[in-house]
């Protein structure tokens, strides 16, 4: 019990300073008993679906594949996918990895690591309920077309660029201050180009936000009404900045 109460203190006191990847790595290999406890619990829950997605039956089998591919290879789910994919994945059916790209959170690495899994999911489900993807509309592939047409564009703009630099002096070990006093500009502007990069898949959440924050975030998101961030921010406290909650 002793051990327990330990372990749950570090990570408490881990969650309020800046994140660290080695200081998570610690604490995790002295909280594994911890986890181990937790993830048991997890899987006697039952899965939490909101109510405005329109197919879900799909969004709880990909929770559920998600959930046991977290497991297997010991990562956090949110690692795997995070709720805002898996609520655009449910309702939007896409059928190939070009769709793929156009779903928040989905960058080349992960759907190169779990793309064909979640595609034969999705397939699986539109065949059972002769459905027909979202991206087979006219509207949404003019939608897609133009937003990929911006992006291209962007890639040659200031905008796009300014978010690299960020990308790169972040990778350098610099936190969001020391990012905001190099460049002369403010730490809103280089919060907001983070959450930029974690869409387009070029860092992941967890080296922004601490383990802890992101898995209260999860369970509060499972359980609410809705997805609207005023309320859950009520509900989480002034430790949950707008931000993070919408990083997530």
């Amino acid at each position: 019990m002793e051990t327990l109460c330990t372990s749950k203190l570090s990570c408490l006191e881990m969650g309020k300073t800046e994140f660290s990847v080695a200081k998570y790595l610690e604490v995790r290999a002295k909280s594994s008993l911890t986890d181990e406890l937790s993830k048991k619990k997890e899987k006697k829950r039952k899965i939490e679906v909101p109510e405005e997605l329109e197919y879900p039956e799909l969004y709880s089998r990909l929770k559920s594949w998600r959930n046991q591919v977290a497991e297997q290879n010991n990562l956090q789910y949110f690692m795997v996918l995070q709720l805002k994919s898996m609520n655009e994945l449910t309702n939007l059916l896409p059928i190939s990895k070009e769709h793929l790209l156009s779903i928040t959170g989905l960058g080349k690495k992960k759907i190169d690591l779990y793309g064909k899994e979640i595609l034969e999911i999705i397939q699986k489900y539109i065949e059972e309920n002769n459905l027909k993807s979202k991206f087979e509309s006219p509207e949404l592939i003019r939608f897609v077309r133009e937003n990929r047409e911006k992006a291209e564009k962007n890639e040659k703009s200031e905008k796009r660029d300014t978010r690299l630099i960020t990308l790169d002096l972040f990778r350098e070990g610099k936190s969001v201050d020391e990012i905001a006093l190099e460049r002369s500009i403010k730490d809103r502007t280089i919060e907001d180009h983070l959450a930029k990069l974690i869409e387009m898949g070029e860092i992941e959440i967890d080296e922004l936000v601490s383990v802890e924050k992101i898995s209260s975030i999860e369970n509060y998101f499972e359980n609410a009404e809705s997805l609207l961030l005023s309320p859950a921010k009520e509900e989480l406290g002034d430790d949950f900045r707008g931000l993070k909650l919408s990083m997530y």
